[in-house]
């Protein structure tokens, strides 16, 4: 959420997606509705987006360029509003 509040619009889009069964979707959409976000939150219910990057853990992360490609894969957590988070993600927005 931090990371949406510094740097969306600037360049920058957020989205997560949330692989769940379809009869899963009731939860995580009741979840949203307690707990908004500022950026979208999709569901892949079908498992389109886990085929097309080949998800097999959770959480993972892509980050893409603007290019479309993918600049960066992470698995796990991470504090996504950390001082080094937060400079890496302007250096990438920036070009640097």
């Amino acid at each position: 959420e931090r990371l949406y509040e510094v740097y969306g619009g600037k360049k920058f889009e957020m989205l997560a997606v949330n692989v769940v069964q379809a009869e899963a979707g009731n939860s995580v959409r009741s979840f949203l509705e307690q707990h908004p976000h500022n950026f979208p939150v999709l569901l892949d219910d079908k498992g389109v987006v886990q085929d097309l990057y080949q998800v097999y853990q959770y959480t993972e992360t892509f980050i893409i360029g603007a290019d479309g490609k993918v600049v960066d894969r992470i698995i796990g957590g991470r504090d996504w509003a950390s001082v080094a988070m937060l400079k890496g993600f302007s250096e990438l927005i920036n070009g640097k």
